[in-house]
């Protein structure tokens, strides 16, 4: 039971790290063009701030509920994997 724990507790600490990530993205892109379209550096500043602060509360909004209600377990993709080996002479006669 200790290590279905850990495996949540991993899980939800890797989601977390992709919706912060995610978010973070988004408002850097939000700031250039912010950037690009406010003239004025004071005005700019100002709306800079604000977005970050929009953008921070949010990744906290999010884990919090995450750590609150919800129980997760990251399933990764699986590969298979296909290992391949010369036989003794064989690839010797390509053609």
């Amino acid at each position: 039971m200790e290590d279905r724990g850990k495996v949540q507790e991993w899980s939800n600490k890797r989601l977390q790290a992709f919706v912060k990530d995610e978010i973070t993205r988004m408002f850097e892109k939000v700031l250039d063009y912010t950037e690009v379209g406010v003239a004025d550096a004071l005005r700019y500043q100002i709306l800079r701030g604000k977005i970050l602060r929009v953008g921070n509360d949010a990744i906290r909004s999010i884990n919090s509920e995450l750590d609150r209600n919800y129980e997760m377990e990251f399933k990764g993709i699986g590969q298979d994997i296909v290992r391949i080996k010369n036989r003794k002479g064989a690839g010797n006669d390509r053609r």
